[in-house]
């Protein structure tokens, strides 16, 4: 399915690598000491939106006064960075940013990705100038393939991600990653961060299951009642090790236990492809081969 398993570890992003984004940061207004705030206000600060539960026009940020200011969600701009929860940073029709980690960065991978046409990657060295810049087209494809539908078919929004895992190595470059699409764009998740490759690749047998938290009851009368909840797929996946990869597969399976990685399982079938936490059974089998059976559950 691909020339072998494929694992993005998240770099961090915070204000001191993001270099630049978009201008609004959310809705609602920051947080100003000594302003008062009606009840049930909401006030952004360090990129979380807050609601207060009283009146209030205290001086102690709500991060320190957790008895008024409880909070809400990531800010609208920041969403994207969060992998727990499932609000998506929402935009007109384009979204960028710029990073600057001052180390390695190989791979950028875009997820849940909604009315997003397309991704473009753009790396700029401080002394050499632009060294990069690929673009990959997402979004609407047939789903179900033939000479008429090809031509006359409806397309579907089927392409939910954009990945790249070929940036050079230019550690003081700045990454710009840019988003094109319709009014109503989403994007759920941005991940920068270090590409590795194990094994042989995915085999043949691979699984997708879903976990439906939605409601499905019916009343006393029979009627259908449907509240509709988030459904998390989990992926699984076996990979052929070879012998020399297993000890440093073992640290970083353990390294990521509870932290959320993008799993490239395939090349061309984008739902085998997750960004989530991961189990894995390893049978050393064979003097030269091993088998990990892989288990990549969504994060959202």
């Amino acid at each position: 399915m691909t020339t072998g398993l494929k694992t993005v570890k998240p770099l961090v992003i915070n204000d001191t690598t993001l270099v630049s984004q978009p201008a609004a940061e959310d809705s609602a207004p920051a947080w100003v000491p000594g302003t008062p705030y009606a009840k049930d206000s909401l006030v952004r600060y360090q990129h979380i939106v807050y609601k207060n539960g009283a009146a209030t026009s205290g001086m102690t940020p709500p991060p320190l006064d957790g008895t008024i200011w409880i909070a809400q969600y990531p800010t609208n701009t920041w969403s994207l960075f969060d992998p727990m929860t499932s609000k998506s940073t929402a935009a007109n029709s384009t979204l960028s940013y710029s990073f600057r980690f001052g180390q390695t960065c190989n791979g950028v991978f875009g997820d849940g990705l909604e009315n997003v046409q397309r991704m473009v990657v753009t790396v700029t060295d401080p002394n050499y100038g632009q060294v990069y810049q690929q673009s990959m087209n997402v979004g609407r494809t047939i789903a179900r393939s033939s000479f008429y539908l090809w031509h006359f078919g409806p397309r579907e929004m089927t392409g939910v991600l954009g990945y790249f895992t070929n940036l050079p190595d230019y550690p003081q470059a700045t990454i710009k990653v840019e988003f094109f699409g319709t009014v109503g764009m989403k994007v759920r998740n941005l991940i920068v961060g270090i590409v590795q490759e194990w094994g042989l690749g995915a085999e043949m047998g691979a699984s997708i299951d879903f976990e439906d938290y939605s409601i499905k009851t019916r009343d006393e009368y029979g009627n259908l009642k449907l509240v509709p909840r988030q459904v998390i797929r989990e992926t699984s996946m076996s990979v052929s090790l070879m012998r020399r990869e297993v000890d440093g597969f073992v640290k970083f399976i353990q390294d990521r236990s509870a932290k959320p990685t993008f799993f490239i399982g395939s090349s061309d079938i984008e739902s085998l492809n997750t960004f989530g936490v991961a189990t894995a059974n390893i049978a050393v089998n064979y003097f030269d081969i091993s088998k990990v059976n892989l288990k990549v559950t969504s994060a959202s």
